[in-house]
């Protein structure tokens, strides 16, 4: 589109020449949108297909680098233009392996709107349907060849689509399970001539693969379990630590975990330790040892230690 005017400058002892500059607007002037600008002459050719579709008009602003004035152009109507979708993830030509969680995002850029809502962007293999949105993820992508289309449609009913081309791998064998313990350790303190047992709780959770079974063993008899055995990907169990006959001092202690589902068996050792009337703090009447501020030789002074 060609735009021309006329212009004029009326300060006759002003020997600037005027620049111009193009802007578009679609709703009366309250906002503009810059199209051309620095241009010396009284006539421009205008690219519209990167301008929005529908009623609007063009602004040409003069100056002659002191003073402005402008003037609208008569009302015109540009046709709508289709969304721009990109695929940002994954990249084209990705391998992946089946079963794999893989991160799929993207986004539908238009000149209406200014972007497309998630709703309307809409992601399909050759396949059939795959998602949704700017953002999703899916575990389930077949192995073999997968052409990946995102179709991105604006407020004006108009679409336009992208694809890329992702290959997983056609290994359908199960790529087993991984047992993890948390936490990865336990600690029990109890004061002196303590008989109330204390509990505490062990994840253990498949953190890889599918179908997990394990089992769990204590190797001291103050430590039990609340299961020794279980087939979830994710199992509380439950430890019950019990000081009662146990004399004042340090007990240590493990469970050991067993994933009975890897070939070869995977295990995981988590260590347990008992304390009791560990010279735990109890106020001391320094007055009856013998004038001497220190602390009477049957009394430690710990540094406090925090496990996050």
């Amino acid at each position: 589109m060609t735009l021309a005017w006329t212009a004029s400058d009326a300060d006759a002892g002003d020997q600037n020449a005027l620049m111009f500059d193009v802007f578009y607007s679609r709703d009366a002037g309250a906002t503009v949108q810059p199209v051309r600008l620095g241009i010396t002459g009284t006539r421009t050719a205008l690219d519209t297909s990167t301008l929005p579709g529908g009623a609007g008009h063009f602004q040409v602003v003069a100056t002659d680098g002191t003073r402005t004035a402008s003037a609208n152009s008569a009302p015109i109507t540009l046709a709508a233009k289709p969304p721009l979708p990109r695929i940002l993830s994954p990249e084209a030509d990705a391998h992946k392996v089946y079963g794999q969680l893989i991160n799929f995002s993207g986004e539908g850029l238009d000149w209406q709107d200014g972007s497309v809502s998630d709703a309307n962007l809409v992601w399909t293999t050759q396949r059939g349907p795959l998602g949704t949105g700017r953002l999703f993820s899916v575990e389930a992508l077949a192995a073999g060849i997968n052409v990946i289309t995102l179709t991105a449609t604006n407020s004006a009913g108009l679409t336009a689509s992208t694809s890329i081309t992702v290959f997983v791998d056609d290994d359908l064998s199960d790529i087993g399970s991984t047992l993890m313990a948390s936490p990865d350790s336990f600690a029990f303190t109890f004061g002196g001539n303590a008989e109330v047992a204390q509990t505490q709780t062990l994840q253990v959770v498949n953190v890889a693969g599918t179908g997990m079974e394990w089992s769990a063993t204590s190797n001291v008899p103050w430590l039990t379990l609340s299961a020794a055995s279980g087939n979830a990907d994710r199992s509380d169990v439950v430890l019950t630590a019990n000081p009662a006959g146990l004399a004042n001092g340090d007990y240590t202690g493990q469970i050991t975990l067993t994933n009975t589902s890897s070939t070869p068996a995977q295990v995981v050792v988590v260590p347990v330790s008992l304390s009791i009337n560990n010279n735990a703090y109890n106020p001391v009447n320094f007055s009856n040892n013998n004038g001497n501020p220190n602390p009477p030789g049957n009394l430690k002074l710990y540094m406090p230690t925090l496990q996050r």
